[in-house]
C-alpha cells in the first residue's frame, strides 16, 4: 500500500538487532505501525568502523528509555506505548525501478521532525556584560542633556546680599568705574561647564546645580535667556562674579 508522502505518527511494535557479515555494522530494524498498516525503519547502531553511531544511540535512550547498554532490554523491550514520528516517502524499488514503494526515510520524537527547533544554552549576561560591554557602549554613547524644569522660588535670603560698612563717604564721591559687561553666552556651553566643574555627580545633581547657577541670576525665568544672562551665568559658574 502506498502512503502520501509526509510524517505520520506511528509506534514500535517489534524490534531485531542484528549484525551485517559484509560490512561489519550492528543494526536494529524496527516494524512501525501506522495505522492499519506496518512499515520498517532500520537503525544502525555500529558503524563500518567499527566505532558506536553516537547519535543514534542517544536517540534510542531519549526516545525509548533504553539504558545504551543492555541489548536484552533493546531486543526484547515493549516500546509500543511510546509514540514517535514516521517520515514517509515515496521512490522506486531496487528490484523492479517501474513500481513505487512507500518507505521510511527518518523516525523522530513527536514534534521533533524539520520543524522542531533547539536552542542553544544561553550565555550568562553578567559575562557577556564584562566580555563585550565596552565595545557595545562605544558605539552608543550616552548623551546627557539639561531636562528644564520649573524650580521652587528660592529662599528670599539666597538672593539678599548685606554691603560691607562704607567707610565716611570723602566730600566728592569718586565716580564708580563701569562694570566690565560678561561675554554672551548661551546654555550649552554654561551645561559644558557644569560637566566640567562636577565630572563625577550623577546626571540629576548636574542638572540641579546647573538650574541653581541660572536662577543666582534669572530667578524662575528659564526660558527666552538673553545670551547676556547666559554670559552672567558662565561668570557665576567662573566665580569670577556675583550677582
Amino acid at each position: 500500500m502506498l502512503f502520501e508522502a509526509g510524517i505520520y505518527a506511528a509506534v514500535m511494535v517489534q524490534q531485531s538487532i542484528w549484525e551485517k557479515a559484509e560490512t561489519g555494522t550492528l543494526n536494529m530494524t524496527g516494524k512501525f505501525r501506522i495505522g492499519d498498516n506496518c512499515l520498517t525503519y532500520c537503525f544502525n547502531l555500529i558503524l563500518k568502523d567499527g566505532t558506536p553511531n553516537t547519535r543514534t544511540i542517544g536517540f534510542l535512550k531519549d526516545t525509548f528509555g533504553w539504558d545504551g547498554k543492555d541489548f536484552d532490554a533493546l531486543q526484547n523491550g515493549d516500546f509500543s506505548g511510546l509514540p514517535v514520528e514516521a517520515v514517509c516517502i515515496n521512490e522506486p524499488g531496487r528490484d523492479d525501478p517501474t513500481k513505487t514503494y512507500t518507505k521510511i526515510q527518518y523516525i523522530n520524537k513527536p514534534g521533533g521532525g524539520a520543524n522542531a527547533v533547539e536552542m542553544p544554552a544561553s550565555t550568562d549576561a553578567k559575562t557577556l556584560n564584562a566580555k563585550y560591554g565596552a565595545k557595545f557602549r562605544a558605539l552608543s554613547p550616552t548623551i546627557i542633556k539639561p531636562v528644564a524644569r520649573s524650580l521652587a522660588p528660592l529662599p528670599s535670603d539666597t538672593l539678599e546680599f548685606k554691603a560691607p560698612t562704607a567707610p565716611a563717604a570723602p566730600k566728592t564721591a569718586p565716580k564708580r568705574p563701569a562694570a566690565a559687561k560678561p561675554t554672551p553666552s548661551d546654555e550649552g556651553a554654561c551645561w559644558e561647564k557644569v560637566l566640567q566643574l562636577r565630572p563625577n555627580d550623577d546626571a540629576d545633581a548636574q542638572a540641579e546645580y546647573f538650574w541653581l547657577n541660572v536662577a543666582k541670576v534669572v530667578g524662575d525665568k528659564v526660558s527666552e535667556i538673553t545670551p547676556e544672562e547666559w554670559g552672567k551665568v558662565m561668570v557665576v559658574l567662573n566665580n569670577e562674579l556675583q550677582f
